[in-house]
């Protein structure tokens, strides 16, 4: 089964056991962007999901796109069927705090106070620390987004984000729609792929993340 939307795909295998609960922590305890890419790829190793032909074609599906800064990385929502995390099965996310330097496609209401808040579902094994500790400080990435604020049905959210104001909206990175500036070359990498495993076309521009908007958005505009 193809499915392009990474929230989608990783719950299915995120049950988790414990009471991992970790608070937000600020990006910055790695020095390069290396450690974030090896997390990322650890995720997409077990995912199975549809490519678009073009980052083009997947800003007209997406929800939201944007270019942004990591500005926190916390515990996620937790989905069951129980009162807490505690009674399985229980689904674990973290969240992405990113502050929104462009929006290049899609929805700018999703864009709240100059923010957007990203879930990723996660197994026990991934712990919100090492996700903390991966993310080096002022780490953009450019974002095809998805809206998954009803998260995942039929499931009920069982444990809130402390870190997600009440009512703002949830956003889900596609799959080949999470790319990462490296923080020493300026250069784009894949996120959950290597970009030579996509279309020829996700290469072009990946120079800079300027270059990139201009290869593929001719009209993104900077988010208020």
């Amino acid at each position: 089964m193809m499915i392009a939307l990474i929230g989608l795909v990783l719950v299915a295998s995120a049950c988790g056991e414990g009471s991992d609960n970790s608070a937000g922590s600020s990006p910055g305890h790695a020095t390069d962007s290396g450690a974030l890419v090896s997390v990322m790829r650890s995720i997409g190793e077990s995912l199975d999901y549809g490519l678009h032909d073009s980052p083009a074609i997947l800003g007209d599906k997406a929800s939201l796109t944007v270019i942004g800064t990591v500005a926190d990385v916390a515990d996620g929502r937790v989905f069951g069927v129980g009162e807490t995390r505690d009674t399985e099965p229980a689904f674990l996310n973290l969240t992405l705090t990113v502050k929104v330097e462009s929006v290049l496609g899609g929805d700018e209401s999703l864009v709240q106070d100059g923010l957007v808040y990203i879930e990723i579902a996660r197994t026990k094994e991934l712990p919100v620390e090492t996700f903390q500790r991966a993310v080096p400080v002022n780490q953009r990435l450019v974002l095809f987004l998805d809206d998954y604020t009803e998260g995942l049905t039929p499931f009920r959210v069982v444990e809130k984000a402390s870190s997600i104001p009440d009512g703002a909206p949830v956003l889900s990175p596609y799959a080949d729609g999470f790319l990462i500036e490296d923080v020493s070359s300026g250069e784009l990498i894949g996120g959950f792929d290597h970009l030579d495993e996509l279309p020829p076309a996700w290469k072009e521009g990946t120079g800079t993340v300027d270059s990139f908007k201009a290869e593929h958005f001719s009209g993104g505009e900077l988010a208020e």
